[in-house]
């Protein structure tokens, strides 16, 4: 994998598990709208101060609670 080279091994751990549980989501909880569900499920686990650290995951994130957010 690509981004395993990128990562060190408690970084890979904590991305695979922050995945499988995204994933785990949808496939118990099986939302109307999967994939927007799933984008919501992965930026609400960046904690607040890291994505307000990063202005375009803050942008984005703020712009996704306002209007895709609503339909899922």
């Amino acid at each position: 994998m690509l981004g395993y080279n990128l990562m060190n091994n408690e970084e890979y751990e904590k991305f695979t598990k922050f995945l499988a549980s995204g994933y785990k989501e949808l496939i118990t909880h099986r939302p109307e709208k999967p994939l927007e569900h799933f984008i919501y499920q992965l930026l609400s686990k960046v904690p607040e101060e890291m994505r307000e650290k990063d202005e375009l995951i803050s942008e984005f994130y703020k712009e996704y609670e306002k209007i895709d957010l609503k339909k899922v």
